[in-house]
């Protein structure tokens, strides 16, 4: 008689753990064609990446001849020296001392500066703050073409050509930057700026102490924008600067075009190079990244 309760509870144990086990194997089978879309959209995104870096490993013959085979994604024959060979061409280490330099610098400052606006329109609140911001994201829908223009007439008449002001100052303040600085700021709890004023701290100790160590996500979101945007640029540098020295990774690549046969081995090769800084800050941030897409405009 005692151990009749024994198996009935671990019959009823046994047929739970077969419910939830079937649960389970349902809720998998139902993700799977959205499991398999993903693997294919990362495929088809991988693929641009496969084919640079396996060109850029092969004699650059076989680069447009392998294209629409299978062999345009292995390399074959293996030829590593065309690494050596974009080095031995141009000066890319120096072209990528000032693509970092101008990037960084570009990406402090427009943190430190298009943050403050944000901190100004979403907690220094104002009268006419709403209808000035409005005017500040209207600035969204022009278009770099319609003003570069007035832009370098500027640049040249403040003397800056061919100096790296000109390919810092004018990309400091960002109004895309500073929508999105706001709209994390709008859901920080409200409670912490109006304690911090009640202890007599001033708005900028606030920015300092409170509202920026809270807002590593949405940092990290516009240092990833700023330095895709500054690293790739290519049209600014190519018109306001002239000096070598002062040349960009993008326009350094250029060099390796031209002539009556371009060598698509060292092309590729001196593209993976200088994809690789922007491969690695993606994946330093990324995790920041997605929790700022997550959470921006959420209250509190």
């Amino acid at each position: 008689m005692a151990t009749q309760p024994i198996e009935t509870l671990e019959a009823g144990t046994w047929r739970r753990e077969r419910t939830a086990g079937g649960a389970r194997h349902r809720r998998v089978l139902a993700q799977l064609p959205t499991y398999l879309i993903l693997l294919l959209l990362s495929l088809l995104f991988l693929f641009p990446w496969l084919f640079m870096f396996a060109s850029s490993l092969k004699p650059s013959g076989r680069v447009l001849a392998d294209v629409g085979s299978a062999l345009a994604f292995w390399p074959t024959p293996f030829r590593p020296e065309n690494y050596q060979d974009v080095f031995a061409r141009v000066p890319l280490e120096r072209y990528l001392l000032n693509s970092f330099f101008v990037t960084t610098a570009t990406l402090v400052c427009g943190v430190f500066v298009n943050s403050l606006a944000a901190y100004a329109f979403a907690i220094m609140r104002f009268r006419g703050s709403d209808i000035l911001f409005a005017l500040f994201v209207s600035l969204l829908i022009v278009p770099f073409e319609a003003i570069f223009l007035p832009l370098f007439l500027t640049v040249n008449a403040l003397g800056w050509l061919n100096s790296y002001q000109a390919l810092i100052v004018p990309f400091v303040a960002n109004v895309l930057y500073i929508f999105l600085f706001r709209q994390f700021f709008l859901g920080l709890p409200r409670d912490l700026v109006e304690s911090a004023r009640i202890d007599g701290a001033s708005y900028f100790r606030i920015y300092r102490t409170i509202v920026m160590p809270l807002s590593v996500p949405i940092v990290s979101t516009v240092a990833i924008l700023e330095f895709l945007a500054r690293w790739n640029d290519f049209f600014w540098p190519l018109i306001t600067i002239t000096d070598d020295d002062k040349y960009t990774a993008q326009l350094g690549l250029a060099f390796l075009f031209g002539g009556e046969r371009t060598q698509w081995g060292i092309v590729m090769a001196g593209t993976v190079v200088i994809s690789l800084p922007l491969l690695v800050v993606f994946l330093l941030f990324q995790r920041f990244f997605v929790q700022s897409v997550a959470t921006t405009g959420m209250k509190n």
